[in-house]
């Protein structure tokens, strides 16, 4: 099956299209293994936690687990420069991780490490101490699929320049503080809201929590005033705390809202997630 190299209006990294092809022969050689652990798939699938502004490109088969662009509700230019996720839908606390920067640091965390969705743990770790002696555990189960695969790393090192990242631990600390300097709201799944606006206006947040206790009124009165950047940042709440999945008004209320600042992909993936 040939793939699209296209992901809604983006185009798909040249990185991450040769990385198909290679796993396509990778796969062949080495029957129910993957060349990152995940299956590459460029279809629109997605769970009730996967971010609205996120587009998955592969899966790892277990719990749900997958990778994807996030594309800040479309002000991303180029999934060249998109942060890559990944999100653990049976992971109810902590189901979202910053992996890195770009498609590029990604593949560097696959050549240093072999398996990307181990970097989901770092958001347990304490200390440095403590994620380096899991990765040490990680490699010694991996070592015989390490082996399998230093040929790919090879070959895409030398088509591509990357390297693997030295430090791991430090790298996503790394990226963890670039994206809190970079937005100008939190959220409760870790990945913030960026400016939108040119106006200096404050922005404010609405409190959502898991206990099912939320005023519809109330809501509807902050969206109709509030900052495009205050709305983002209540529906990245309301979507990890699964509000959206229990209540069809607010769910069509905030489609609505989501339509009404021309924020049209991610209005069309409220109604798709699973």
């Amino acid at each position: 099956m040939k793939l699209n190299k296209r992901l809604n209006k983006y185009s798909v990294p040249e990185e991450l299209l040769f990385i198909a092809e290679l796993d396509k022969e990778y796969s062949a050689k080495y029957k129910y293994d993957r060349l990152l652990g995940a299956n590459i798939n460029f279809e629109d699938y997605r769970y009730f936690d996967t971010p609205l502004d996120v587009i998955p490109f592969g899966s790892t088969g277990g719990d749900g687990i997958h990778f994807g662009f996030l594309t800040d509700y479309s002000k991303c230019e180029s999934l060249d420069n998109a942060y890559i996720v990944c999100v653990s839908p049976m992971d109810f606390d902590k189901p979202i991780s910053l992996l890195s920067r770009n498609i590029r640091e990604f593949l560097g965390l696959w050549i240093a490490v072999g398996d990307p969705s181990f970097m989901d743990y770092f958001k347990y770790c304490s200390s440095e101490d403590q994620f380096n002696d899991s990765l040490k555990d990680h490699e010694k189960d991996l070592h015989e699929r390490s082996l399998k695969l230093e040929p790919y790393f090879n070959i895409v090192r030398n088509k591509y320049r990357i390297e693997p990242i030295t430090n791991v631990y430090q790298y996503l600390l790394t990226v963890q503080q670039n994206r809190y300097d970079e937005v100008v709201l939190t959220t409760q799944d870790g990945i913030g809201v960026v400016s939108y606006s040119t106006n200096s206006c404050n922005h404010t947040s609405y409190k959502i929590t898991r206990d099912g206790r939320y005023n519809l009124n109330e809501i509807s009165e902050f969206l109709s005033s509030c900052s495009i950047e205050s709305k983002l940042a209540l529906i990245r709440d309301l979507q990890l705390n699964y509000v959206l999945n229990d209540e069809f008004k607010l769910k069509e209320m905030i489609y609505r809202e989501l339509l009404k600042d021309n924020f049209v992909d991610e209005a069309s993936n409220l109604l798709r997630e699973l």
